[in-house]
């Protein structure tokens, strides 16, 4: 657990503000599928209550003068986030489309944890 509080820390803006809620269970990895489907749904649907909630907080980007309280930077995270999680589904997409032909087992990778945190950004938000 230590190396991947280690790595989280190298991860974030603001490493002296992490706040650890809680870390998982190691899990062992095959292949390249490091997050799975439960979990992509799971993420897609705190993504999508988490824009809902940024939308409402900015009247849906139509109160003027937002950037001061970080929203910007939060609707930043936000759709950087949603862009990754469709990298990781189309690639499952790819990947899956490919093994159905060869059907080969994936190969034991490693091991991943999750860690819930907090962080501040570097402008202390």
């Amino acid at each position: 657990m230590e190396v991947a509080e280690r790595a989280l820390r190298t991860l974030v803006d603001n490493p002296e503000s992490i706040q650890i809620k809680g870390i998982s269970k190691a899990e062992p990895v095959f292949g390249k599928e490091y997050v799975n489907s439960h979990e992509k749904a799971a993420l897609s649907m705190h993504l999508m209550k988490y824009g809902q909630k940024l939308m409402e907080e900015t009247d849906y980007l139509q109160k003027p003068g937002r950037e001061a309280d970080g929203t910007r930077e939060q609707l930043t995270r936000q759709l950087d986030a949603m862009t990754t999680l469709r990298t990781l589904i189309a690639y499952e997409d790819r990947t899956e489309a490919k093994s159905e032909k060869g059907k080969t087992a994936k190969p034991f990778n490693g091991w991943k944890v999750k860690i819930d945190f907090e962080a501040k950004t570097l402008q202390g938000k």
